[in-house]
This record gives structure tokens, C-alpha cells and sequence, in this order.
């Protein structure tokens, strides 16, 4: 079954082809078989032997039937078997007796049933194959429509339109599937369907004892994210949405440098590239509202995955997650962020009170369980004594 899936989209077509095939021979033995002379009536009999009837086999073969090889004879039944059964009827070979009227009436009726299932077969084929591609071809028309709608021009309107098209628009849900799936699956799911990306991870994801449960929560939340060749991905300056992950492909990172001399800020560009494994946008998680950084595509086979910076913020606030965070702020913030002294300050408060609340969380779970064992046995004491004074009035 595994193996037929994979022709989906041919077997279709070639289970129609043999079922008419199959169709086909038996119509045309079943016709060459009914129109035998033991089939014909007596008054038939009469008329053929007078000339005023012609069967078809008299009239192919010339009243000498017997004599003609079985291979010819049956590729003229099967003629008058598929012209029948397709409805297309050339009455060259056509039912005189009773038999054969009575056959052909039972293949015109099958024709016109397998026609209509054929009809059918092909159009359920034709949209199943369709449908894999309407999403997408929705969305490119949209954003055809847009461009036409705004005039755009010719330059900006082909970047836009070949960025969308770079975007995979897949019918299903990555991440339904996995979380509908049974929870003994989920593991190896995830390990098929990310594998590229966990095999660049930094080690910093496996610093915990439950490693498995970790990347399964943390590529749970990813979206793939296909840029256009030289696309640039994020803006200096533009708000930090999503933290990033590189799975493949290579980035170039534009950095604007200050150099002071005489007291005048000379402005220039420095470059570095990312790869596979390498985070950006991480400024986001130590608390800075805008990117620091320009990160522009360089590699057409780049393939990068984004979580909503609010998601992220959210899911690295967790105990489990606090050495992840602090591993990632302190390989992947980039230089000038973490030199802003507001910004570290900023960072060791955020850490100190997520410290601070972890501990006060801990103190009353603590404390909750202190008194569940004190109310336990003061039910007990009152069981005993409530038991104590049915024995007295007894």
C-alpha cells in the first residue's frame, strides 16, 4: 500500500485503462459468441438461407466464417465491441438477430456506465491533482492583483511576486499533524520533518535531561521561511517580530559601524555572514524592541525558520528553557547590543526577577504542602474523635 501511494495520480487512469480493456474483450466474445448460428431462430435461419438477412459474420467473411483465422475474427468483434461500448456506433458492423440486439443493448447500457464512471474518475483526478497547487496559485494571483491594483513598477513588482513564490504554501499543517499524532510518534516525527534543523542546533538544546521534550517544544512553534536570492530579511532599525534560526544556506550580516575621529562620527558598513545554526534577531529576547543588524540573503538554497518574537519571549521565560536563553544571548547578541550598558542592565533585571519569581513560586508550593499535611491531620484527629463519642453513646 505504501509503495502504490507513491502513484496516486497514475493508477487511476491505468485502472480505467484495464477496466475498459477488460470490458472490451469480454463484450466482444460475448458478440461473437451470441452471434453463432445455433443463436438464431428458426425464421432467421430462413431469411439468411434466402438472402434477406445478412448477419455481420456472412457479410465480414463472406458466408465462409469458419474458414477465417480466430485472430481476425476476434479483432473484428472487438471492433464493433469498442465502437459500441465508447458510443460512437459506425454501423458498419451492425445486431440483425435477436441475440445480438439483445447483447448489443447490454453494452450500450455498460458504455453509457462507464462513460459517466470514466467522466467522473477523470474529474476527481483532475482535482486532487489540482488541489495540491490551488492554494499556492491562489496566493500568486493575489499578489499579482495587488501589484496590478497599485501600479507598481515592472522591478518592484517581479521582487514581490518572486519572493511569494519562494514561500511554500503546503496543503497540510505540519503542526497539527504532529500534535494529532499518538505521543509515541511525535518524537520520530519531528526528527524526520526537522532533521536538518536539528543537526545544526547549538549544543546549548541539549544541556537539559529532557532534551527530546525541549526541541520538540521549540520547533513546535517554528514557520519555514524560504528568502529570494539577495532578499534582505531583516532591517536595521525595523521592529524585532521574530527571532530566527538558520537550518541552510548562508547569510551576509551588514553591521553600521561608528569610528570617531576628531571628534566626527565616520559612518561605515561591516560585513559577516551566518550559517547554518546561527540565530538572529535575538535582541528580542534581551528585551530590544527594533533589530540591530541588516540580514540580507546571500545564498539561493537558504532555508531559515521564524518564531513571533512574543512566542519566543513567552517560551524562554521558562525554567527549562533559562540556560537556552542565556546561552543564545550570550553567542548570538550582537556586539554593540551588549555593550549598551542599559541593555545588560536590562537583562540581569529580567533574569533577576525571573529568579526572584521562580523562588517565591517555589516557597509557595512549599508552603501549600505544609499546610495540605497539617489539614490531613486534623481530619484524622476529628475522625478519632467523632469515632471516640459513637462509642461513648452506644
Amino acid at each position: 500500500e505504501e509503495f502504490l501511494s507513491r502513484f496516486n495520480t497514475v493508477l487511476p487512469i491505468l485502472t480505467n485503462a484495464v477496466l475498459l480493456c477488460m470490458l472490451g474483450h469480454l463484450s466482444a466474445c460475448a458478440f461473437y459468441f451470441f452471434s453463432m448460428p445455433d443463436w438464431r431462430t428458426d425464421e432467421e435461419t430462413a431469411r439468411v438461407l434466402d438472402g434477406s438477412l445478412i448477419p455481420w459474420l456472412e457479410r465480414e467473411f463472406i458466408g465462409n466464417f469458419s474458414s477465417v483465422p480466430l485472430k481476425k475474427r476476434y479483432i473484428t468483434a472487438l471492433y464493433w465491441s469498442f465502437t459500441t461500448l465508447t458510443t460512437v456506433g459506425y454501423g458498419d458492423i451492425s445486431a440483425v438477430t435477436s441475440a445480438e440486439r439483445i447483447c448489443a443493448l447490454i453494452d450500450m447500457v455498460l458504455g453509457t456506465v462507464l462513460f459517466g464512471f470514466v467522466i467522473a474518475s477523470c474529474t476527481e483526478m483532475s482535482y486532487s491533482m489540482a488541489k495540491a497547487n490551488e492554494k499556492y496559485n491562489n496566493k500568486i494571483y493575489c499578489v499579482r492583483s495587488f501589484t496590478r491594483y497599485y501600479e507598481f513598477p515592472k522591478d518592484l513588482s517581479q521582487a514581490i511576486i518572486r519572493h511569494f513564490k519562494n514561500q511554500p504554501l503546503p496543503v497540510y499543517n505540519t503542526q497539527e499533524i504532529i500534535r494529532e499524532a499518538p505521543v509515541a510518534l511525535q518524537t520520530h516525527l519531528i526528527a524526520t520533518v526537522y532533521a536538518r534543523l536539528i543537526q545544526v542546533l547549538p549544543a546549548c538544546f541539549q544541556c537539559c535531561e529532557d532534551e527530546a521534550s525541549l526541541i520538540l517544544k521549540f520547533v513546535m512553534q517554528l514557520n519555514i521561511y524560504n528568502p529570494s536570492p539577495n532578499a534582505v530579511i531583516v532591517q536595521q532599525g525595523s521592529p524585532a517580530e521574530f527571532l530566527w534560526v538558520i537550518s541552510q544556506g548562508e547569510l551576509k550580516v551588514a553591521e553600521r559601524m561608528s569610528d570617531n575621529h576628531d571628534n566626527h562620527d565616520v559612518h561605515h558598513m561591516a560585513f559577516q555572514h551566518l550559517r547554518p545554526g546561527h540565530f538572529f534577531g535575538v535582541e528580542g529576547l534581551a528585551g530590544e524592541e527594533l533589530y540591530s543588524r541588516t540580514v540580507q540573503n546571500c545564498d539561493g538554497r537558504a532555508e531559515l525558520y521564524r518564531m513571533p518574537m512574543a512566542t519566543a519571549i513567552d517560551m524562554f521565560s521558562q525554567k527549562e528553557f533559562k540556560l537556552v536563553r542565556r546561552a543564545l544571548l550570550k553567542r548570538f547578541l550582537p556586539s554593540e547590543v551588549l555593550g549598551d550598558e542599559s541593555v545588560s542592565e536590562k537583562c540581569k533585571e529580567h533574569s533577576d526577577t525571573q529568579g526572584e519569581l521562580m523562588d517565591q513560586m517555589s516557597d509557595t508550593v512549599r508552603a501549600m504542602e505544609v499546610q495540605l499535611k497539617n489539614m490531613q491531620e486534623s481530619i484524622k484527629a476529628f475522625e478519632s474523635t467523632l469515632e471516640a463519642l459513637n462509642l461513648s453513646v452506644r
